[in-house]
């Protein structure tokens, strides 16, 4: 009897235990018709494809497709090799180019020489500057000048116009192609109706043009033949023309001088002094265009050409392929080209010294075997290697 209890209270706890193991487990056993963990998923808009996930999933559960979304466009690309050195996983390999001068566009400014770090660009240098005795301070270089590198004398010099002008409008047509500083105030002459007699015979008879006739007893003067000479004016006895009138825009005004050699009827005074400065040319700024020889109309400024024999050139054993030039180059003057040579090591010369491989900063070089070997996908040509060697090992064929 006493066996039959047990036995009793034994199938009762095992029941028991059965029942509350399901009550407690039985969420995550329904989970399981699925998976036992909750599904992750890659937010693909903001991968980057680093891959980090991968090599840190200790089951391989993570597969990318596409390891990364970035690609080089070997058109635009020119081998500097930045992002080699940006890129903490070693995943990219550049092939160095070799740069180049294309004469025909080349202007010889220097500007590639200043940027060029190891001295590689071989340019003769011109030099512009300004002849003070020619020049006439009229702007002409300064408006055409891409790098603000030229500054004009600073006068206290004006010019102004007195009651001497008849409007003849020749100091305009001068100023036209020097500051544009010289318009009309009054266009065209005209005749006062009020003042006018009738004598029109007098002032249509000193008319070169045949410009003025009578019209209802008055004299009229037709604007498109009349030339401005100014004759019917001192002609008229009441004063009853009026010619043009021009007026000088200070603020424009170059200061040049054209319009005052230009008048015939001293109608244009000067008055002050030119300054102590005189005209410039930024050395350190000019970029050699020669815009401003094309437009200087005394031929005041001139260019000095530097010294350099076979200029110009890139030095190829010095260059280091880093770019510099090509996008400082303003005239499209540098061209970059791949470069077919690959350097090798001679084994017979090879000593295994390592130098090479401690000079390598891209991880070129395998020192695992007897001898030295270079590693042609990881090599960008620096020539480091070469310069290094103490047995003249390594050559590029």
């Amino acid at each position: 009897m006493k066996n039959n209890n047990i036995s009793g209270r034994r199938r009762f706890l095992n029941s028991a235990g059965k029942a509350a193991i399901a009550i407690t487990f039985s969420p995550i056993i329904k989970a399981c018709e699925n998976s036992l963990y909750a599904n992750y998923l890659v937010v693909t808009d903001k991968c980057t494809g680093c891959s980090e996930c991968v090599s840190v999933c200790y089951y391989d559960a993570i597969t990318l497709a596409n390891p990364t979304n970035y690609t080089i466009d070997t058109d635009d690309c020119i081998s500097c090799k930045r992002c080699v050195s940006t890129c903490e996983y070693n995943a990219i390999n550049v092939t160095p180019s070799v740069y180049s001068i294309k004469e025909e566009n080349c202007v010889e400014c220097g500007v590639c020489t200043s940027v060029c770090n190891y001295g590689s660009l071989k340019i003769a240098v011109k030099t512009y500057s300004i002849d003070e005795n020619k020049c006439t301070n009229c702007g002409e270089c300064v408006v055409v000048c891409q790098k603000d590198a030229i500054s004009l004398s600073v006068s206290d010099l004006e010019y102004s116009i007195n009651d001497n002008c008849i409007g003849c409008g020749d100091c305009i047509t001068k100023c036209t192609n020097e500051g544009n500083a010289i318009s009309y105030a009054v266009e065209n002459y005209s005749v006062s109706s009020s003042k006018c007699h009738g004598c029109t015979e007098k002032c249509s008879g000193v008319c070169p043009s045949g410009a003025i006739s009578s019209v209802s007893g008055k004299a009229y003067i037709n604007t498109s033949k009349c030339t401005k000479c100014g004759k019917c004016v001192d002609r008229c006895d009441h004063h009853a023309i009026t010619n043009s009138e021009v007026t000088i825009d200070q603020t424009k005004c170059t200061q040049c001088g054209e319009c005052y050699s230009t008048c015939e009827e001293d109608a244009i005074d000067k008055s002050g002094e030119t300054g102590s400065t005189t005209s410039a040319i930024d050395t350190s700024a000019c970029n050699a265009c020669g815009e401003c020889l094309s437009v200087c109309p005394e031929n005041a400024i001139s260019v000095e050409q530097g010294d350099s024999p076979d200029s110009p050139y890139i030095d190829k054993d010095t260059c280091m392929s880093c770019g510099e030039c090509l996008s400082s180059c303003d005239y499209d003057a540098i061209e970059a080209s791949i470069s077919d040579d690959e350097p090798y090591i001679d084994q017979e010369l090879c000593t295994n010294c390592g130098d090479c491989y401690s000079a390598c900063e891209d991880n070129a070089i395998d020192r695992e075997l007897s001898t030295a070997e270079i590693l042609q996908d990881n090599c960008i040509r620096c020539g480091k290697c070469e310069d290094i060697c103490p047995e003249g090992a390594i050559t590029t064929e």
